[in-house]
């Protein structure tokens, strides 16, 4: 998706200065290439769906859940191939979903009914630029000075266009100037589609409209949400601001179209990356200092680019680069950092020498062609989030949440006081009406039940009936563990900088465990020098033995490199339980306890124990666990895991992971997994299951129908 560029010189295009000249062709439009992400940190998404696959694989993508995604739409397919694209979680042929158990309420969701559907029919045309046009603002103002080609209705995103005007040539070239640099911009429309009001397909227009509604509502586009910038709120004491603002989605569900709706929070800083660097510059003892400096305060930091709102992350500083250097466009042609915004943002870069932030590029960003990092310019970006500092910061905290913690009903009474002030304004309300749309005040409702509280079970028959917050932390604090395995053999490894807060742990853990009931005798301590990736792998290369039961790490840092490095060899070369636990948090007092409490129930349950139950009635039955991984640093691997209960109390389980293509968001080898998950349920109980159940995570709305035609099958074949 290309952001917003804040240039005004796209504005001041006036609107037919170049006539437009239309030709009819059979060809398809020119192919877009996008200009180098390696300067303007501004990206494109390609809209993936029906367009581009058969089948009920066409579902995925086409809904986009919320934001729109702006890009070059694949070759569209005839329309009566397309799959109906309707988010279905009831079955076919069941008309009552109610249970017997259970008090009926009333709830309230953060969705609001479509009330008025269009009955007209339209049409769907595809805008390239030659050459390629980045700022999608940009593309915008130059489309615009051709509005007399669409005297209707018209929605524009860059890229996708919709509108009532159907025009005589299915593919029609325009042209405009380009205002900054006086360029002939060429701009080919391709009309794509017809497209009925009742058919799936209209959501996309439904979120464009809305989107602009938004917009004229005064609301700004940041990272695909929208914020309230009027009503900015100044934390000063940290020099940060918080501005509030709306999620939202148009989709079918069961057949009625929604709006979904989520209040949200960003924190942005008030001072760019440049003034950060400026300030350890001047407080720095020397250039490689500062850069030390640089490099632990920023990299891994999100930053913002004022021009478009984009958000990315910081990978390294590029110390020998800086504005003025030449750079090769995807377009062709050289030009400079300097030249560059200033052509296509209007913006004026100050200081030529100061270095760049440098970013990785995406798979999205390298399927454009953009191998080489992505270059921002510092005083261009603004840092978001918050720092290690002020996360471990007890007041900050507090300060923010008194802000962005909200309840049920005050969540439900802003979603809906929003709306209504949104409905209620005249540009919206004309915007919509043009569009013969509108939507409830009000928020859907739903009937549901409240069940019976739950009695959790815990070692020794204690029984635990569950408070209305079905929070039972307090519970286990002082019950004993379901079942708890001996802890003979195990290792702590600690930096010898951190030895007092291993003993610290040692010591505590020997406390809490007595009223868990878990045996565990002393562990051998093991100091290194620093807890580097290398001298941890060495360290439990060299200490575990075959009798080793399990391995606590204590790390003085959060890096994943360090982490991935003792969980390989935990896993793989020396194959043990462990357990990695960060030295920061158990060196808070107010939390030590509890942490160390936490740390030892998760041991347990690792060495095969069991924490706690509920009473399920449901006998010969396995409850089963399906998620994907993937992991960034690995291109072309992402992992599937599974997990089954295997016991009559579904408190032990069988675990097994594939490696599978990466990205690939469904399982596959399904077949072979079920089966041995079920022949280890037999081999504990002496029957197969009777039924299965499957919880499955990481798979989107519009992913359901292809997961129930590729994973259901296979899980048949396991029988």
């Amino acid at each position: 998706q290309t952001g917003r560029g804040r240039g005004g010189a796209t504005e001041q295009i006036p609107p037919g200065q170049i006539s437009p000249v239309s030709r009819s062709s059979g060809e398809s439009p020119p192919q877009q290439h996008s200009p180098p992400r390696v300067t303007a940190p501004s990206g494109r998404a390609t809209i993936r769906g029906a367009y581009n696959q058969p089948g009920t694989a066409a579902v995925i993508g086409q809904l986009e859940r919320m934001a729109l995604h702006e890009g070059e739409p694949a070759e569209q397919a005839p329309r009566e191939s397309r799959i109906e694209q309707v988010y279905r979680t009831r079955p076919p042929g069941r008309t009552d979903t109610v249970g017997k158990s259970g008090d009926p309420v009333i709830l309230y969701c953060n969705y609001f009914k479509i009330v008025n559907k269009p009955d007209w029919v339209l049409y769907h045309y595809h805008v390239d630029y030659a050459p390629p046009i980045e700022s999608r603002r940009m593309r915008i103002a130059l489309m615009k000075n051709h509005d007399a080609l669409f005297p209707a209705n018209k929605a524009f995103d860059g890229s996708t266009l919709y509108s009532l005007t159907r025009l005589h040539d299915e593919v029609t070239e325009v042209a405009s100037r380009r205002e900054t640099d006086g360029e002939i911009i060429t701009i080919t429309l391709k009309r794509v589609a017809e497209i009925a009001p009742k058919s799936p397909s209209f959501v996309h227009l439904f979120n464009l409209v809305f989107r602009r509604c938004l917009k004229l509502y005064g609301m700004k586009e940041i990272d695909r949400n929208y914020y309230d910038m009027k009503t900015k709120i100044n934390i000063e004491r940290y020099h940060l601001e918080m501005i509030n603002g709306f999620t939202t989605s148009i989709a079918l569900y069961e057949e009625h179209l929604l709006l979904n709706a989520e209040l949200i929070h960003k924190l942005l800083h008030k001072t760019t990356v440049y003034d950060v660097m400026m300030n350890m510059y001047n407080q720095s003892r020397s250039d490689n200092d500062f850069r030390t400096q640089c490099s632990a305060e920023l990299l891994g930091r999100v930053v913002m680019t004022k021009y478009n709102d984009k958000t990315y992350r910081i990978n390294d500083i590029a110390w020998e680069a800086n504005p003025t250097n030449k750079f090769e466009q995807l377009r062709g042609g050289e030009t400079t950092f300097v030249e560059y915004y200033q052509a296509h943002y209007s913006i004026k870069i100050n200081d030529l020498q100061q270095p760049l932030l440098s970013i990785l590029p995406s798979a999205r960003d390298k399927r454009r062609g953009v191998t080489k990092p992505i270059l921002l310019i510092p005083e261009l970006c603004i840092l978001t989030g918050v720092d290690e500092k002020m996360r471990m910061d007890f007041n900050f905290k507090k300060a923010v949440e008194q802000y962005s913690k909200v309840g049920p009903s005050d969540r439900c009474n802003r979603l809906s006081q929003f709306i209504g002030r949104f409905r209620s304004d005249e540009k919206v309300r004309g915007e919509l009406a043009r569009w013969q749309m509108d939507f409830d005040d009000r928020p859907a409702e739903i009937k549901g039940k409240v069940l019976q509280l739950e009695t959790i079970l815990f070692g020794n028959n204690v029984m635990k009936k569950l408070n209305e917050k079905a929070d039972w932390t307090n519970d286990l604090k002082g019950c004993a563990l379901l079942s708890t395995v001996r802890l003979k053999d195990w290792i702590v490894i600690y930096p010898q900088s951190k030895r007092n807060t291993a003993i610290q742990f040692v010591n505590t853990f020997s406390q809490v465990i007595r009223t868990m009931q878990f045996p565990a005798e002393g562990p051998q301590e093991i100091s290194v020098p620093r807890d580097t990736a290398e001298t941890l792998a060495n360290a439990i290369k060299t200490h575990v033995k075959d009798t080793t039961q399990m391995v606590v790490v204590l790390m003085s840092s959060k890096r994943k490199d360090i982490y991935d490095a003792v969980k390989r060899m935990c896993c793989l070369e020396t194959p043990v339980p462990s357990q990695v636990v960060t030295t920061k948090i158990l060196e808070d007092d107010r939390k030590h306890k509890s942490i160390v409490t936490k740390v030892a129930i998760q041991m347990n349950a690792k060495l095969g124990g069991e924490i706690w139950r509920v009473n399920i009635p449901l006998s010969d039955t396995m409850i089963c666990g399906i998620d994907t991984y993937h992991d960034t640093g690995k291109k072309n691997r992402s992992v599937c895991a599974f997990i089954a209960t295997y016991n009559q109390e579904k408190t032990k389980f069988f675990s097994r992971a594939t490696i599978q293509e990466s990205h690939q968001e469904l399982a596959y080898n399904l077949a072979i997994t079920v089966k041995s998950a079920c022949d280890h349920f037999y081999r504990i109980n002496g029957v197969y299951p009777k039924r299965i159940v499957i919880y499955r995570d990481g798979v989107s709305d519009g992913q359901l129908p292809l997961v129930m035609e590729s994973e259901i099958p296979q899980i048949q074949k396991a029988f």
